[in-house]
């Protein structure tokens, strides 16, 4: 089989025309590279942040909430004044280039490993909820609305794939590789990453191009050589404006919510099991696979043709039921298996239906809320979520409220979360010209993003 059948092949797979092979693939590696990356990295943070103590994981939190709202206005003015095809790659060699310091300081002692590790712990929540915002904003200012609904699944499964392959990566050079009696250390982890953001940075620059291309050829100004504008407050200033934006935001506090209910739920539970050390290890484990495979089975052969079909609110809503479901049986029958088994399976559906449906909304938005209010609401409010429901979680335990309690109050609160859906998915239909499914362009009618 030649090249070119197999490239056709490939895209009959996917769904995909041929021509759009090229920029999916991209993304997809682009994807696949950054999560890559950030799973390599994640155990480090993890492991620093235990050896730091449970007890400063709350002040650890509100630091990353301090330091990633902060950050918000820096990457606004940066946006602002500098234009994307130099702006986005330069950002991902600035990550690179501070882990390479961290590598540096880790390396040598310096007499302040407790403060050098939580400053690692707090760079890489920071740089986490950061790096993936900057991506999908990419992503949602190269594709279409229409283009959107059939690809961003796809490109979605590139990110599962890097995490699965990130988190075998570092285990396998973990146990096998590293240890005291050999040339490398924990820390020397970091090039990884480091050479994935490298060339993260350079697949940025490849689809940049091509989507210049495609403004070229049809006699229009390229974005990538146009700044955003604004100023670098903005990004504050369009989430208040913009009904479509507060009901992305009302739908990420809803999600974060249900998320770390059920996180403190399955901890509490499995702190109270006779599992030993082992056991518990491995059952999260599973639980990740478990999440990872869902994700991926969703992402290639679901979502795509579901919000083909019938457009976002297909998969806001599938979420919400999800949620439900699970929560409803978790107050039936809380018990550690039924906790874990929906924790899974709401992470599966969570990457695998719900972010990339979550995604498409941001499509028919101006490119000032694609990069500066999206990063707000996927980096601030995010990380404020994550410490007010934290706080709350930590606190109904602490009162003597079991499981069964505690998800069978999450029930009503789904209702809510599904009118919320349904309000942000009928603003992304009237923006989008009242379009719900549709078929695929015709063969070599490649959409890109459209400005307003």
């Amino acid at each position: 089989m030649n090249l070119g059948k197999a490239s056709a092949a490939l895209a009959g797979l996917l769904g995909i025309d041929p021509r759009e092979l090229r920029p999916v693939l991209l993304a997809f590696s682009y994807f696949f590279l950054l999560l890559f990356g950030y799973f390599v990295i994640r155990p480090l943070r993890e492991e620093m942040g235990a050896a730091g103590g449970v007890k400063n994981l709350p002040n650890l939190w509100i630091a990353t909430f301090l330091v990633t709202l902060a950050s918000v206005p820096a990457y606004s003015w940066l946006i602002s004044r500098v234009p994307r095809r130099r702006c986005l790659p330069a950002l991902y060699l600035f990550f690179a280039a501070n882990l390479a310091v961290f590598w540096t300081l880790f390396r040598f002692d310096l007499g302040a490993e407790k403060a050098l590790a939580r400053t690692f712990y707090v760079w890489v929540s920071v740089f986490n909820v950061f790096a993936i915002s900057v991506f999908w904003s990419f992503m949602a200012d190269v594709f279409g609305e229409r283009d959107a609904r059939r690809l961003f699944a796809v490109i979605a499964a590139g990110g599962t794939a890097g995490a699965v392959a990130g988190s075998a990566a570092t285990s396998i050079l973990a146990s096998r590789v590293i240890g005291d009696d050999r040339a490398l250390s924990v820390d020397d982890l970091l090039f990884l990453p480091i050479v994935s953001l490298v060339v993260v940075a350079g697949l940025v620059l490849a689809l940049g191009r091509w989507d210049d291309g495609n403004a070229r050829a049809r006699g229009e100004t390229p974005r990538g050589d146009r700044a955003i504008g604004g100023g670098a407050l903005g990004a504050f200033r369009e989430v208040a404006r913009s009904p479509l934006l507060l009901s992305i935001a009302v739908l990420v506090v809803f999600e974060k919510t249900a998320a770390s209910f059920l996180y403190f739920q399955v901890l509490d539970l499995v702190g109270r099991s006779s599992l030993d050390r082992a056991a518990r290890t491995a059952l999260f484990a599973d639980a990740n696979f478990g999440a990872q495979t869902i994700a991926l089975l969703l992402e290639v052969v679901v979502t795509g043709r579901l919000l083909r079909r019938f457009g976002v609110i297909a998969g806001l809503a599938g979420f919400v039921v999800v949620n439900l479901v699970g929560f409803s049986a978790l107050a039936v029958f809380p018990t550690l298996l039924v906790a874990v088994v929906f924790d899974a399976v709401r992470r599966g559906f969570g990457y695998g239906l719900d972010s990339p449906s979550r995604q498409v909304l941001f499509t028919t938005l101006t490119r000032e809320e694609k990069y500066k209010a999206k990063s707000l609401i996927d980096t601030a409010l995010f990380r404020l979520v994550d410490v007010v429901s934290g706080n709350l979680c930590g606190r109904v335990i602490a009162a003597g409220v079991g499981v069964a309690g505690t998800a069978l109050a999450m029930v009503p609160v789904g209702f809510l979360w599904a009118g919320a859906a349904w309000r942000a998915a009928r603003l992304h239909r009237d923006a989008a010209g009242g379009e719900v499914g549709g078929n695929p362009p015709a063969p070599g009618a490649v959409r890109v993003g459209r400005d307003r």
